[in-house]
């Protein structure tokens, strides 16, 4: 029987130490009996940092903000029975937004399946769907060949980032005894050379003919680019400075989302940094809400990279546009169809900077001077109607306000996630474009607002390794879904903002708004007191219900440092106006 604890401890010695020399450089364990021998191996493994979160479904969100912090896959541990299960969400979320993730979830062996064992479900298949790759092995046996073990770790990292990123599931059954003797335990050997093989992802180039027939259709024609968001890796400098090349070669406008990594930082991109030259536009959700100036602004063509748009507005902008004949193509490297309005022109296959600076190499000539000239004149109002609606602000506290103000307090090089609902929108509306690098992030893959408090924590605990600050914006139904999220937060740098609009605020501008039953069906409000849950937790609190106390609230969180939990209060019916009247002002209803 000894035998039996050597060999699982062996066994899960080796499969750390060969995922630690594939890549791997973060577990996240929620602790359990039957994952016993490689939450061990994980804890004594170099070069592996490990963070132990009791909730599962709050550690596959953790799990999933580290991913898309570091860009690099991470993974999870629980042990058997329903804790798998709790990792469902984040896996869709993980499935949608192309994040690495490996999933190890522990099991009870074979022979106790199907005879009402305790703790035992059909685990191997509880991804299906969601998953890039699922393997269920069989326990680990006396006299296994370390290579093989090594070689499955390689290629399970490999999976999740090739050729499309995603979760990896790994079912791991152990048989008891779980480990040897303690004696033995402290005299295990050494394992000697563990060399996983490499299997890098290879940069997947476009064709060449592919890339001249997408010049044709952009030459010379009026167009633009629309930038949504890419998976984590793809979204970097050489992306950003392939989409400059390509809208200075065609003279296009690019509509910048506020998840495309284009909007803070980007300016050392631009020819020129006065607002007349700029090629990135962020107010591309107000600009189609002008009837008559999309009449007048009709492209020839359109060419998205990332994912579909964060606006309605622009969405629906985008279909009329398509019903009028404007050919959209697409840049897609994952091996995804991501066309929602199913009018595609033509499909780019390539890793996405390097199909734009083909491109850019490729066009063969520019817009006609006026088309871009019109569409930086109507950036340029908009940005200066965002900008009266929040000077008419004054000190009332309101969503538009607080992006605008937490944007304002972050250090350079922070990391910033945008919730669901409400915040990435007004993020969308109010965000503007700035020179100071910021890293923006969100769960857009399924947009639900289910752990997004433990995923801006998973962001902020690479970012406090690396000397970068964190912070997240979310409602208060959001926060009420991930509360005990908290219990991570603990020495990170991370401000967590959470509007309090009292309820599901987004509903408002819904049609539900108009039944009798909207408060109790949609609306929601929850009797919440965070103040009690940031106590509870050891989080420093701050509530504001002026505009001078959230920039003093957030003036404090950032220069203590730490974690803090500052509430935004805002009157709903007073926001829903304000957001309204700005509505109107930007359709040129005023004008």
């Amino acid at each position: 029987m000894n035998a039996t604890g050597t060999t699982n401890y062996l066994w899960s010695r080796h499969f750390a130490a060969a995922l630690a020399g594939a890549g791997l450089a973060h577990v996240v364990i929620s602790p359990g009996a039957r994952s016993t021998p490689l939450t061990l191996a994980f804890l004594r493994q170099a070069g592996v940092r490990c963070h132990v979160l009791v909730d599962e479904r709050s550690a596959a969100f953790f799990a999933l903000g580290l991913a898309k912090a570091t860009e690099l896959p991470v993974a999870l541990v629980c042990t058997s029975g329903s804790a798998p299960a709790h990792w469902l969400p984040a896996v869709i979320e993980a499935d949608a937004g192309r994040v690495p993730l490996l999933l190890l979830s522990t099991d009870r062996p074979a022979e106790l399946h199907g005879w009402g064992a305790n703790q035992t479900v059909a685990q191997a298949g509880l991804f299906t769907g969601f998953v890039r790759a699922a393997h269920a092995l069989a326990t680990p046996e006396e006299g296994f060949l370390p290579r093989q073990v090594h070689t499955l770790a390689a290629r399970l990292l490999a999976e999740c980032r090739w050729p499309c990123p995603g979760p990896v599931h790994v079912n791991l059954p152990f048989r008891e005894p779980l480990l040897p003797p303690a004696a033995k335990l402290a005299a295990s050997p050494d394992l000697g050379p563990v060399h996983p093989p490499e299997a890098p992802p290879p940069l997947v180039l476009p064709a060449p003919h592919a890339v001249a027939q997408a010049a044709a259709h952009l030459s010379g024609r009026p167009g633009l680019i629309l930038a949504g968001a890419l998976p984590p890796g793809s979204a970097g400098p050489d992306y950003a400075r392939a989409v400059a090349a390509l809208a200075r070669a065609l003279d296009c406008p690019v509509l910048a989302e506020p998840l495309s990594g284009l909007r803070h930082g980007a300016a050392e991109l631009e020819a020129d940094s006065r607002p007349d030259s700029h090629l990135f536009l962020a107010h591309g959700e107000a600009l189609v809400r002008d009837a008559a100036f999309v009449a007048a602004q009709a492209p020839a063509w359109i060419l998205r990279c990332g994912d579909a748009q964060v606006s309605r507005s622009l969405q629906t902008w985008l279909s009329q546009c398509l019903d009028q004949g404007t050919e959209l193509l697409l840049l897609e490297g994952e091996g995804r169809w991501p066309d929602p309005e199913r009018g595609t022109t033509l499909l780019l296959r390539g890793d996405t900077a390097a199909t734009l600076a083909a491109l850019a190499e490729a066009v063969a000539a520019k817009a006609p001077p006026a088309w871009m000239q019109a569409w930086r004149a109507a950036e340029q109002r908009a940005g200066e109607l965002a900008r009266a609606a929040l000077d008419a602000v004054g000190d009332d506290l309101w969503e538009g306000a607080v992006v605008a103000d937490l944007l304002a307090a972050l250090p350079a090089e922070s990391r910033l996630f945008w919730g669901n609902s409400m915040a990435v929108r007004d993020g969308d509306s109010f965000s503007g474009l700035s020179a100071k690098p910021l890293e923006e992030h969100g769960n857009r893959g399924c947009s639900g607002i289910d752990g997004q408090l433990s995923t801006a924590l998973g962001l902020a605990a690479a970012g406090s390794a690396e000397g970068r600050y964190s912070a997240a914006l979310l409602g208060d139904l959001a926060a009420h879904h991930d509360l005990n999220a908290l219990a991570a937060a603990r020495e990170l740098d991370c401000l967590l903002v959470v509007v309090n609009n009292g309820g599901g605020g987004i509903f408002e501008y819904l049609p539900a708004r108009a039944l009798p039953e909207y408060e109790t069906g949609w609306l929601t409000p929850v009797p919440l007191v965070l103040a009690h849950g940031a106590a509870a937790y050891g989080v420093p609190y701050r509530r504001a219900a002026s505009r001078a106390e959230f920039q003093a609230a957030i003036a404090e969180a950032v220069a203590t440092g730490g974690p803090w939990l500052v509430e935004a209060v805002v009157e709903r019916s007073e926001s829903v106006a304000r957001h309204r009247a700005y509505w109107q002002a930007v359709s040129g209803s005023e004008s």
